[in-house]
């Protein structure tokens, strides 16, 4: 029978899993679909120079790639979703008055599994609001992912919310320190690693900053010595946190750096 072992991470869907999961999706699409967001299907591949090229090379380490015998390119297998949404955007509808409201749902495969999980093939659903850079929107895009987790009856939600592009506000005047130490640092929560540099303490006290959401823009909004573009974030924030609705069985926190390794994210 060793012939037929899957690799790592990857697995088959055997009934009733596999009906559950389908039924799951067609739920997800189908509330999407009842607040304006019309579905999108992306190819599983694309050629390497276009799927992880500019902001797409943070995935670059979670992708797959393989020849194409036809062209004698380079192939990627997708890793995530959101980029080739990106990319549908910016080349196949440019014209499409924004915001344009888009959801999506297919399996990626990535190089390495999750640390909660030992899949690497992710069936993976979602929404992309385009053109609209405030808080209103992000508020839109919790809500509407809210109502369509209520739908299937799932229950005890933690949104957990983060600033993607608040470090590189602050590491934007430390022209000789090593990033990826930094971020290395952040995402394991140890001070003790970080570099020195001028914004240390600021970056060591928005590490340990975590947790409810209202107390913890509190603590954000009254934080002495950030730069203007990182404080001007936070205010954002606090718009945002302060319009969030009110769900039962449902709580927001913040860990204002949580997803800075995401580097094509921001807001």
């Amino acid at each position: 029978m060793s012939q037929y072992l899957l690799p790592s991470g990857l697995r088959d869907l055997l009934p009733p899993e596999a009906r559950h999961q389908t039924f799951i999706i067609n739920s997800l699409l189908q509330r999407f679909e009842l607040f304006g967001y019309g579905q999108v299907i992306t190819p599983l591949a694309e050629f390497e120079d276009t799927l992880i090229a500019g902001k797409g090379a943070a995935l670059e380490k979670q992708t797959f790639r393989t020849m194409d015998p036809i062209s004698k390119k380079m192939l990627a297998i997708r890793s995530d979703i959101t980029m080739q949404v990106a990319r549908i955007v910016a080349t196949r509808v440019q014209n499409t008055p924004l915001p344009m409201r888009l959801s999506y749902a297919g399996n990626v495969l990535r190089v390495e599994a999750e640390k909660l999980s030992t899949d690497r093939q992710i069936t993976q659903a979602g929404i992309e609001l385009v053109g609209s850079d405030n808080s209103d929107a992000d508020i839109e895009v919790i809500s509407v992912l809210l109502e369509a987790l209520a739908q299937l009856g799932v229950t005890k939600l933690v949104v957990d919310i983060g600033l993607a592009g608040l470090l590189d506000a602050l590491l934007a005047t430390e022209a000789t320190v090593n990033t990826d130490d930094v971020m290395k640092a952040v995402s394991q929560k140890d001070a003790s690693s970080l570099p020195e540099m001028a914004c240390k303490e600021l970056v060591t006290t928005l590490m340990l900053c975590s947790g409810d959401a209202r107390t913890v823009i509190d603590t954000l909004v009254a934080m002495p010595g950030l730069p203007e573009s990182a404080a001007g974030m936070i205010r954002e924030l606090q718009r945002m946190v302060e319009a969030l609705p009110e769900v039962d069985g449902v709580s927001y926190t913040i860990d204002p750096l949580e997803g800075n390794n995401f580097k094509y994210h921001q807001g």
